[in-house]
């Protein structure tokens, strides 16, 4: 009986002590936060008792909204006030040390969503490294982009490659990802930004000719543990 009741304690104890270091793995989510969102920079800070504070542009540092913040199951949402009591709430989805913005409903009522669009890496062109043929959707169209090994870019139609190239460029890695300077029949020069993903990249941002900036995603990235 005294054998059986020390087992018992034991499985008891290490159960417990499992669960304690599994919360411990568990990445915590408040933190303050920083990064593009529509142009903008802006900074998320996300407090341990669930209040958030948020800073919308680096433009009008004393403008804040504040609220609160909940996790429920991958998601993050958030309900703001602005300093005039007008409501706004956002959804967040956590990842490792980083908060991207899926969903912005902001005072007036304007919802506005954040969403890159991705492509699928189909076909590796070397050992190693993001050079390859990958195929997604941009625009309504189906696109076959390449990232040749030795740095060419071309964008082709997906449904029928072999037409031709719509665009061609040159790509390269940055600090933060992957780069392209690409041109159209014209000579129309368009820059793309992309992040590398598990399944190949997203793409982030472009800039025109212009010199416009149009963001596709909306990533905060945590600058304190």
């Amino acid at each position: 009986m005294r054998i059986l009741f020390s087992l018992v304690l034991a499985v008891g104890f290490l159960s417990g002590a499992a669960a304690a270091d599994k919360a411990k793995k568990k990445p915590a989510i408040a933190g303050t936060y920083v990064g593009q969102v529509d142009g903008d920079q802006a900074k998320a800070v996300l407090k341990a008792d669930g209040l958030i504070v948020v800073h919308p542009t680096q433009e009008s540092p004393g403008f804040k909204l504040h609220g609160k913040w909940k996790r429920a199951g991958k998601l993050i949402t958030a309900k703001l006030k602005d300093p005039e009591g007008r409501e706004a709430t956002v959804t967040f989805s956590p990842a490792a040390m980083s908060l991207t913005v899926l969903k912005i409903v902001k005072p007036s009522g304007e919802v506005e969503e954040f969403k890159s669009p991705q492509f699928a890496k189909k076909k590796a062109l070397a050992d190693k490294g993001p050079a390859g043929v990958y195929v997604g959707e941009f625009d309504g169209e189906q696109l076959q982009i390449e990232l040749a090994a030795k740095g060419r870019f071309f964008v082709r139609a997906a449904e029928d490659p072999d037409e031709g190239e719509i665009y061609t460029g040159k790509w390269n890695l940055t600090d933060k990802g992957l780069s392209a300077t690409i041109t159209d029949e014209e000579g129309a020069a368009t820059t793309l930004r992309m992040r590398v993903t598990d399944a190949g990249f997203a793409l982030v941002s472009t800039v025109n000719a212009e010199g416009e900036e149009k963001y596709f995603e909306a990533r905060l990235k945590r600058v304190n543990k």
